[in-house]
């Protein structure tokens, strides 16, 4: 009896918030903005089932993207003339070119951290190396048995002289690639 009273209210509780009220509106910038409860002062607009991809409170800074969002009517009915221009139109760069700003920005932020990621991987695969280099060097000076297979797929056992090679082998990487790490 309790578990069909907990679902019923439950699904009336999801119910509701399925149905809360999204506006939208300009600041003074020109910006839209979407929420669930406008500034005061402020002429907002209720949307219609809420902005498509975007949680409630989601800002949208790219004038492109206002323009594909919006419909021409629409804005130009719920938008305040811009604020007027404290600066000279040439100081400030045009939408455009913030625009090309921020792109531009975005890219070599990804770059940077592509960059970092493989950098990364880098010294983890060279840390891996390292150790097993070590591995091997411990397994070659503490004198076990080491077999190999050659070129036929024959196994054949490292002798004296092939063991002495790669000891200076293993050494000569550890000290060229595995300082302190």
């Amino acid at each position: 009896m309790l578990k069909p009273a907990l679902v019923l209210a439950f699904g009336a509780l999801i119910a509701a918030t399925a149905h809360a009220q999204v506006y939208k509106w300009r600041d003074a910038d020109g910006r839209l903005h979407f929420g669930d409860q406008p500034p005061p002062g402020v002429t907002a607009t209720q949307m219609r089932g809420g902005p498509a991809r975007a949680p409630a409170a989601a800002e949208i800074t790219d004038e492109a993207s206002v323009e594909d969002e919006t419909s021409d009517d629409a804005q130009a009915a719920t938008a305040p003339p811009p604020a007027a221009p404290q600066e000279s139109a040439t100081t400030q760069p045009s939408a455009a070119e913030a625009a090309e700003a921020m792109r531009a920005e975005r890219e070599k932020a990804q770059a940077a951290k592509a960059q970092a990621a493989a950098e990364r991987e880098r010294e983890q695969m060279l840390a891996e190396n390292c150790q097993r280099a070590r591995n091997q060097l411990t397994a070659l000076e503490g004198g076990q048995r080491i077999a190999r297979f050659n070129e036929k797929g024959e196994r054949e056992v490292l002798d004296d002289a092939a063991r002495a090679q790669e000891i200076s082998r293993m050494r000569e990487f550890i000290d060229a690639n595995c300082s302190g790490r």
